[in-house]
């Protein structure tokens, strides 16, 4: 997280009596600074002059004193964050800037659990990897390449997510943030039930958490289609679903890509079985008039009786497998950050970008002054 230092701070901290909180606040950032849990920024006026008070113990001096030298370098990456915590001396908790800017005063900070890592909170462990990847992507499209990127895997184990959500941001100890699938099966799908647990346990008064929804149906629909040849191009029963996808992607039709089944696929059974009125139905029952390679038998469009999804041999796609999301990103971890952003076109480039700037807004840090 990028930590901005007020400068009330430095008033606070040069009275003859500071008070504790004060001290202790300024203590446990330095340390954020030593290990290099967050990103810790401010003026060099307020860096120099931590760095010399001697209310401060001689290790915080020390890395107020490093960190001065480093803002030349680090002055403008501001710029680069959706979301930010300013920390003040004194003054109430808020979020302001419409959502970009949290205000905490120093108490907040007084205890040493809020500048671990921040806590990243998913459904799936393959889910946390797929989403450091994109922030790995991101630093290298932005030029962020001196930032690290720290998280503290948490899994929510799906239903449960919104439950741990819940109590990580009522515990009001550490930062946390929150990344889940939207489970939409069309652009006007609703949420799926996870996404909305953590929607509703959301508290827009708490700085120290935040989530966010995939615009996608889901992480797989991430991934773009070179990473799926790598990790099932040497299945020779998968061949047609790869074809499907790249020739989706040249098609009318690619922005269907991202409410695929990218792991179980689809048939044009799970389009019928559903009601006539259902926007799922209405959807894709126009988005297969222009899929390709279409294999919809015409009884099938026209037979009210023909609704079973298990044994539909109309198949639209066949679904990568169960596993798809843990062997793409084994395969994007042995790709460079430039190569893997050349393999997305212009719709996963957006969401890539959307979701690189939220890993980089809330897991930023810098190496740690310890290796220096």
């Amino acid at each position: 997280m990028l930590l901005c230092l007020d400068p009330s701070l430095v008033v606070a901290a040069g009275q003859e009596n500071v008070p504790n909180e004060i001290r202790d606040a300024l203590e446990n950032i330095a340390l954020a600074i030593y290990e290099g849990s967050h990103l810790v920024v401010g003026d060099r006026s307020v860096l120099g002059t931590l760095a010399k008070l001697p209310q401060l113990s001689e290790r915080a001096r020390s890395c107020f004193q490093y960190q001065h030298g480093q803002m030349t370098q680090l002055g403008n990456l501001i710029n680069h964050f959706s979301y930010r915590i300013e920390i003040t001396a004194h003054g109430p908790a808020e979020i302001r800037n419409q959502g970009r800017v949290g205000t905490l005063p120093a108490s907040w900070f007084a205890h040493s659990s809020v500048i671990q890592h921040t806590i990243f909170l998913c459904e799936h462990l393959d889910d946390e990897a797929l989403f450091k990847k994109i922030g790995e992507v991101y630093k290298h499209k932005k030029g962020l390449a001196r930032l690290a990127l720290h998280t503290e895997p948490q899994m929510g184990g799906g239903s449960t997510t919104g439950t741990a959500y819940q109590h990580i941001q009522d515990q009001q100890k550490r930062l946390c943030f929150c990344l889940v699938d939207s489970d939409r099966k069309h652009p006007k799908g609703a949420l799926g039930d996870t996404a909305k647990a953590v929607k509703n346990a959301d508290d827009l008064s708490q700085p120290l958490c935040g989530y966010a929804v995939l615009d996608v149906r889901e992480g797989e629909n991430l991934i773009p289609n070179a990473v799926f040849t790598q990790a099932r191009g040497a299945d020779p029963h998968q061949g047609p679903a790869l074809q499907f996808l790249d020739e989706l992607q040249q098609s009318g039709a690619s922005d269907c890509r991202a409410y695929l089944d990218m792991k179980d696929g689809l048939n044009y059974g799970k389009v019928a079985h559903e009601p006539p009125q259902s926007e799922f139905r209405h959807y894709w029952q126009q988005q297969c008039q222009s899929l390709p390679g279409s294999k919809i038998k015409n009884h099938c469009t026209i037979n009210p009786g023909c609704k079973d999804p298990k044994h539909c041999e109309c198949l639209l796609f066949a679904g990568l497998g169960p596993q798809i999301l843990r062997d793409s990103v084994a395969g994007m971890n042995k790709l460079k950050p430039a190569r893997l952003y050349n393999m997305l076109d212009q719709n996963l480039q957006a969401e890539w970008l959307r979701i690189g700037a939220l890993m980089a807004a809330w897991f930023c840090a810098s190496y740690p002054k310890r290796a220096t």
